[in-house]
C-alpha cells in the first residue's frame, strides 16, 4: 500500500508499507498498488498501552452498568455480570438479592479487586450463602467455578483499533501459559506480564495486607532467577515505600497512585521505570476529593514531577478498571502539565522499555501505524480519538 501526502516528523511525505516501512519521500504508485490519500493526515507508530487488563476489558464489554441491573437480560449462561460500582452505593449479598434476586449476579468493584454475589450466584459458585457476599482477589478461584466463557477479543481488538492502538501490554496478575494462549486472539501485539520472553512478573502490593520485606524479598529473587524484572503494582503511599526498599535498574512501578518528590527522587536514583494513569485524578475527581488523604492529593498520579525528576515514564490506560481510551489519557496528562508531545510519547515508547526512546516512523519499521484525520499539531491542541482514520498492525489494516 502506498500512504500518499501523510505528515511524518513535520514533513507531508509518501509511505509505501508492506509488513513493514518500505519507503518514505515522493513516491509514485506501482501497477494495481493500493493508495490511501492521508490529505496531510499525521501518520504516527501505533500507540502501546503499556497497563491493561485485556480478558477483563472483554468481559465488561459483555456487561451491564448497575443502574442497568433490573432490567437486564441473563447472558446466554443465566448470569448477570455488573460493572460501574465505584462503592458509593452500599452494597451486599442481601442488597443485591433486593435489586435482582431471581437470577445469579455479581457485580465488580471499579477497582477490579471486589466481587459482590448475590444469592442464586453464591449457590451457583457453591460458595458462602449466609454471608455478606462479598468476595476479595479471588480470580483464579472464580474463573475455576464460573460457566466458561469465550473472551470476544475480536471486538476488544476493534475497539483498540478505533484508539490507533497497536499493542499492549497485559499487565494481570494471575496471567499464565493458558491465559497468553486465550490473548493469542487478539489482533494487536501484545506483552503478557510474567510469560512472555523479558516481561517483567507482575508483583501486588495490597495496603490492608501488605507483605513483610522478607517475603516480598523471595518474590522479587524468584522473579530475578527467571531472568525477569519485576513490576511492582503500588498505588498508596505505603506500598510504594515499601516497593522502593526492593526495586532496582530495569523494573517497573505499576500506577505509583501517591508518589511525593522524595520518593520520585529515588525511583529516578534507581532508574525505575514507571507506568501511571494520567486520568485517574480527572476520572476519579470527586472520589478522590472525598476519600484520598489532603496530603497525597498534590501527588496522586503526578505524570509533570515524574518527568523533573527524571523519572523513566510510560502511560497505560488500566482498562476496564480505566476508560480504555489513550487520547482521553494523553488529554490529561497535557491539562497536567506535560507538553503535548510528551504527553503523547507516553504511548509511544517501545513495549519492552515504557520509559525509553519514542518510537517514530522510519524505513524498516514494522509497518504498525496510525493515520490521523489532521496534523500532529491540530490534534494534540485538542487530542480525541474521533481523529484515528485508520490503524495496521504489520501492514495489514485493522478493522474498527
Amino acid at each position: 500500500m502506498l500512504i500518499r501526502d501523510a505528515e511524518v516528523e513535520g514533513r507531508r511525505v509518501d509511505v509505501r508499507i508492506g509488513e513493514r516501512v518500505e519507503q518514505i519521500g515522493s513516491l509514485v504508485a506501482g501497477p494495481a498498488e493500493e493508495v490511501l490519500d492521508a490529505a496531510g493526515g499525521a501518520l504516527l507508530p501505533g500507540l502501546h498501552d503499556h497497563h491493561i487488563h485485556v480478558l477483563s476489558l472483554a468481559a465488561s464489554l459483555d456487561s451491564v452498568h448497575l443502574g442497568e441491573l433490573a432490567t437486564a437480560a441473563p447472558r446466554h449462561d443465566g448470569w448477570i455480570r455488573v460493572i460501574g460500582w465505584d462503592g458509593k452505593m452500599t452494597l451486599d449479598r442481601a442488597r443485591l438479592d433486593e435489586l435482582r434476586g431471581d437470577v445469579p449476579v455479581r457485580v465488580q468493584h471499579r477497582s477490579g479487586q471486589l466481587w459482590v454475589f448475590n444469592t442464586a450466584a453464591l449457590r451457583a459458585l457453591d460458595l458462602d450463602v449466609k454471608g455478606d457476599g462479598r468476595v476479595y482477589r479471588h480470580d483464579g478461584l472464580l474463573r475455576e467455578r464460573m460457566p466458561a466463557r469465550t473472551p470476544d477479543l475480536d471486538r476488544v481488538g476493534r475497539l483498540l483499533a478505533r484508539f490507533g492502538i497497536t499493542g499492549a501490554t497485559d499487565a494481570t496478575v494471575s496471567n499464565g501459559a493458558a491465559e497468553a494462549e486465550l490473548l493469542a486472539g487478539l489482533p494487536q501485539r501484545l506483552v503478557v506480564m510474567s510469560v512472555t520472553d523479558g516481561a517483567p512478573c507482575k508483583v501486588v502490593l495490597h495496603e490492608p495486607e501488605l507483605p513483610s520485606l522478607s517475603d516480598l524479598e523471595d518474590s522479587v529473587a524468584a522473579a530475578r532467577r527467571a531472568g525477569r524484572p519485576v513490576a511492582v503494582h503500588a498505588v498508596t503511599r505505603a506500598e510504594l515505600a515499601l516497593a522502593l526498599a526492593v526495586l532496582e535498574s530495569g523494573d517497573r512501578v505499576e500506577h505509583a497512585g501517591v508518589c511525593p518528590p522524595e520518593m520520585a527522587a529515588m525511583l529516578a536514583a534507581r532508574d525505575v521505570t514507571v507506568v501511571t494513569q494520567p486520568h485517574f485524578p480527572v476520572e476519579r475527581a470527586e472520589q478522590y476529593a472525598s476519600e484520598v488523604d489532603p496530603g497525597d492529593r498534590p501527588w496522586l498520579y503526578p505524570c509533570t514531577l515524574f518527568v523533573e525528576k527524571g523519572v523513566p515514564l510510560g502511560a497505560g490506560t488500566d482498562a476496564p478498571f480505566g476508560d480504555p481510551d489513550p487520547w482521553k489519557a494523553i488529554a490529561a496528562a497535557i491539562d497536567r502539565g506535560l507538553s503535548p508531545s510528551r504527553a503523547l510519547d507516553l504511548f509511544l515508547t517501545p513495549p519492552e522499555a515504557p520509559g525509553g526512546i519514542p518510537r517514530r516512523v522510519a524505513e524498516n519499521m514494522p509497518a504498525d501505524l496510525c493515520l490521523l484525520d489532521t496534523g500532529l499539531a491540530g490534534a494534540l491542541a485538542a487530542p480525541s480519538s474521533s481523529l484515528v482514520r485508520a490503524t495496521w498492525v504489520g501492514g495489514s489494516r485493522l478493522e474498527t
